[in-house]
Formats: structure tokens, sequence, C-alpha cells
């Protein structure tokens, strides 16, 4: 996310964290709304930190490693997208669906807790450029 072509590392990564939460919070909003589909396969998003560990670990295998468990690479981050995957887990009712409303309705509120975090971070972030920014105007 950029303002006025200003980023910082935590701005982008909070923006890219919003992006998945977005994305899983679609995904159980659909399977909720299939949870009596016959036949309906539930879907999931990929979680941000698994997708960002996994970038990671490729890169490791093609050779590039970490010197400090706090350095990675923020553009790994920047280039990540959202990934939906069908669910062929879980109990199947005789129907085939194989939404199950209990974890669905927990995952909906783990993403809402998540997302609160990830939006603070951005707000606060914004607002550290914005007091930068009328100070150097100074």
């Amino acid at each position: 996310m950029k303002i006025f072509g200003l980023t910082t590392s935590k701005l982008e990564l909070a923006s890219k964290s919003l992006d998945f939460l977005t994305n899983s919070a679609v995904s159980t909003s659909v399977n909720i709304a299939n949870v009596a589909t016959p036949g309906y396969k539930a879907v999931e998003s990929k979680d941000f930190k698994m997708a960002l560990a996994d970038s990671l670990n490729d890169l490791a295998g093609k050779g590039i490693t970490r010197t400090n468990v706090r350095h990675f690479s923020t553009s790994t981050a920047y280039n990540l997208q959202p990934i939906k995957v069908s669910s062929e887990e879980g109990s199947l009712k005789l129907d085939g669906n194989n939404v199950n409303m209990d974890e669905e309705l927990l995952r909906q509120s783990e993403t809402r807790t998540e997302y609160s975090k990830y939006s603070s971070m951005a707000g606060n972030e914004i607002a550290a450029m914005r007091r930068a920014i009328s100070l150097s105007a100074l």
C-alpha cells in the first residue's frame, strides 16, 4: 500500500496480511452460504504466515539463506497472492457436503480478530508517516 508514493515495510506487510484475511473472510462466507448445498466442498484460503514461510523455504531450497533469523526480503512478501484451496477433508454429510459450521464460525472469529490487529497496525503506521510528513514540512 502506497500513500502518495510512500510506504514502509511494516505498512506493506500489514496490507498484504489484510489482503489474505479478506480472501479468508470471503471463503468462509461462501462456505457458510453453501452449508446446505448438496455436494459442496468447503474452500479454505492459505494463511499469510504459511504462504510467507513456504515462500522463504522455496528460496532456501534455491541456495539463498538468511544470515539472521530476523531478516528476510520484504519483496518476497509483496509478491505473495492469496490462494484458495478446496478442502477434501472433514466429515462428509450424506449429501456429500463437508462444511462444518463450528469450524467456519471459529475461522470467522479468528479472521475478524486478525483483521482488527492488522488494520490497527496499518493505521498506526499511516499515522506515523503523517507525523513525519507534517514535521518535515515545518
